[in-house]
């Protein structure tokens, strides 16, 4: 199982992910970060 992090530039971004993640929103002027994990391995 591969795990990334990604940056995202807003909630939308995050959420239209095709990955599960653990999402952390630090507030809306600032990027989320999102844990991905890549369930194709």
């Amino acid at each position: 199982m591969n795990v990334k992090i990604k940056l995202c530039k807003s909630k939308e971004e995050a959420y239209g992910s095709t990955y599960s993640y653990y999402n952390m929103y630090m507030g809306t002027d600032k990027l989320i970060e999102t844990i991905v994990v890549d369930e194709q391995n």
